[in-house]
């Protein structure tokens, strides 16, 4: 509570200022931030030697991009593209080899499961920021977009595609469910359940 409206109004400018600064100046793993023109700002999957593969680390920070250009009143729309020579080839399967642990309480299946859920549903909440930080999403797609690539940008407001891009849900073929929102968006995308159903599964 200040007396005074001068110093309320530059505390308010500093804060938002501190929020304009915060997504590019923050140090990513495994993205890179940019800001191509005024009031864009690029977010670039950047793991191009495991093809922007989805690791638990470029989840969490996908999660936090999001929600920090949530509060970035600077910010008008948001490009998501790929470095390197494809777009995204799903999840990081070498990162999660270690799920459930091998020993103690995790190495039973009710603590396994309840484990995975959490993890499910905090990759859930990272990818559903996309759609609730009230920025226009533009997801940029070249090269493949396989598995969880095509889930996350299913939460993107528009997608555009060169015209080599290929796309391409795997989880079905290798026992894994499409869990992480994509199946619940894309019949909205899609416009036809039946040809989601066909399609995914």
């Amino acid at each position: 509570i200040f007396k005074s409206p001068l110093k309320h109004k530059a505390l308010v400018g500093r804060l938002h200022a501190c929020s304009a600064m915060s997504v590019l100046d923050t140090k990513w793993t495994c993205l890179k931030a940019s800001a191509p023109a005024p009031g864009v700002v690029e977010c670039r999957l950047s793991r191009p030697e495991k093809r922007n593969a989805l690791s638990g680390a470029m989840w969490d920070e996908l999660g936090n991009f999001f929600a920090a250009v949530a509060s970035d009143g600077s910010v008008r729309a948001v490009l998501l593209t790929g470095e390197g020579p494809l777009f995204c080839s799903g999840i990081d399967f070498a990162a999660f080899q270690t799920l459930g642990g091998s020993s103690g309480k995790d190495s039973d299946i009710a603590h396994m499961a309840l484990k995975i859920r959490s993890l499910g549903k905090s990759w859930q909440d990272a990818f559903s920021n996309l759609e609730k930080c009230g920025k226009v999403v533009i997801a940029c797609v070249h090269g493949a977009c396989i598995g969880a690539g095509v889930e996350l940008i299913s939460a993107a407001d528009i997608r555009f595609c060169t015209g080599d891009a290929v796309f391409a849900l795997k989880e079905v073929d290798i026992g894994l469910a499409a869990d992480v929102g994509g199946l619940q968006r894309f019949p909205k995308l899609v416009g036809n359940q039946s040809l989601v159903r066909e399609l995914v599964f």
